[in-house]
C-alpha cells in the first residue's frame, strides 16, 4: 500500500473510532472497512458483517476466510484481521458495535456474541436467513438515527434479536457451541485470556496456569486445535496490538513498551524485531512517511 493511501486510510481510521465510540453503535454501508493491505489490524469493536454480493478474502488470525455472497461475519473485539482482495463487484453492510455498547450487551444477554465466534466468526446463510438479516440491519439503522434515551435500548433490542437468531442459523449449521471440540473450546478461552492478561505476562506458564494444565499439555492442545503454538500466539496478538499503538498514537516507544507489559524499551525492541524483522522505530518511521 503506498504512503499518501497509508496516512488516508490512518485518518478515515482515527475518525471512525473517534464517531463510533462517541455513538456506540453504526450502520456503514461499502465495500470495507480495511485496505487492501497485508498489513493486521487489530479489530476495536465488535463488527457484524453482511456480504450483498461478491468476494472478500481476508486473514482471520493469520488464517485464511473468504467471505462471500450470503455470507454474515461476527468479528469480535481484539482479534487480529488484514484484508487481502476482494472482487470489483464486493459489496457489504456492516454494523459497527463500541466496546463500551458490546460490554451492556453481553451483560444483557451474555450467551449471544460468545466465544463460539473466537474460532468460527462466519456463516453461510440460506435466502430467507439472508432477507431476515438484511431487514433486521436495516431497522438497526433506523434505531440509529432516532434522538432521545430510548436510541440506545431500541439499538440493544434490535442487536439482541440479529444475537439470537444468528444462534438459531448456527445451531441449524451445527456450528453452535455445543458442537465444538475441547481443543477449539480451550483456545477460545486462551485467546480471550490473551486479550485481558498480556499486560501481565507473556509466559506459556503463566497462561497454563489459568486453566489448571501443564505447560506442555497446553503447548499440545494449542498446537494441535490451531497449527500454532500458545508463544506464537502471544507473540502474534502482542505484535499486531504495538503496530497499533505505533500507528495511531504518539506514545513514546518507551511508553508503547510499558503498554504491553515489557519491563524496558530494549525487551520490547527485541523482541519487536526478533517478530517482524525490524525494529520498532523503523515500523513506525515507514508508516509516518
Amino acid at each position: 500500500m503506498n504512503n499518501a493511501h497509508d496516512k488516508n486510510f490512518a485518518v478515515r481510521e482515527r475518525e471512525l473510532a473517534e464517531k463510533i465510540k462517541r455513538e456506540g453503535l453504526m450502520v456503514v454501508h461499502g465495500d470495507a472497512l480495511l485496505p487492501i493491505d497485508p498489513e493486521h489490524h487489530l479489530t476495536q469493536n465488535l463488527v457484524i458483517s453482511l456480504c450483498l454480493q461478491g468476494t472478500l478474502n481476508v486473514r482471520y488470525d493469520m488464517l485464511p476466510v473468504e467471505f462471500s455472497e450470503h455470507d454474515i461475519t461476527v468479528v469480535m473485539p481484539d482479534h487480529i484481521l488484514a484484508r487481502i482482495d476482494q472482487t470489483a463487484d464486493y459489496r457489504c453492510v456492516h454494523v459497527l458495535v463500541s466496546k463500551t455498547f458490546f460490554n451492556e450487551i453481553s451483560f444483557r444477554n451474555p450467551y449471544h456474541f460468545h466465544l463460539q465466534y473466537h474460532c468460527s466468526p462466519d456463516l453461510h446463510l440460506d435466502d430467507e436467513q439472508f432477507k431476515l438479516m438484511r431487514h433486521l440491519i436495516s431497522v438497526l439503522e433506523t434505531a440509529t438515527k432516532i434522538e432521545g434515551e430510548k436510541r440506545n435500548e431500541m439499538c440493544a433490542a434490535v442487536i439482541d434479536l440479529i444475537g439470537e437468531f444468528l444462534l438459531e442459523f448456527r445451531r441449524k449449521a451445527g456450528v453452535s457451541p455445543d458442537v465444538q471440540t475441547p481443543s477449539m473450546r480451550l483456545f477460545d478461552r486462551f485467546y480471550e485470556a490473551i486479550t485481558q492478561h498480556y499486560r501481565e505476562s507473556h509466559e506459556v506458564q503463566f497462561y497454563a496456569n489459568l486453566f489448571c494444565v501443564s505447560p506442555k499439555y497446553f503447548s499440545t492442545v494449542i498446537r494441535q486445535a490451531t497449527g500454532a503454538t500458545p508463544s506464537e500466539w502471544i507473540a502474534r496478538y502482542i505484535v499486531v496490538r504495538a503496530k497499533l499503538l505505533m500507528r495511531s498514537t504518539d506514545f513514546s516507544m518507551a511508553r508503547i513498551s510499558q503498554e504491553l507489559g515489557f519491563p524496558d524499551q530494549t525487551s520490547f525492541t527485541r523482541f519487536f524485531k526478533t517478530n517482524t524483522g525490524f525494529p520498532p522505530t523503523a515500523y513506525r518511521s515507514r508508516r509516518r512517511e
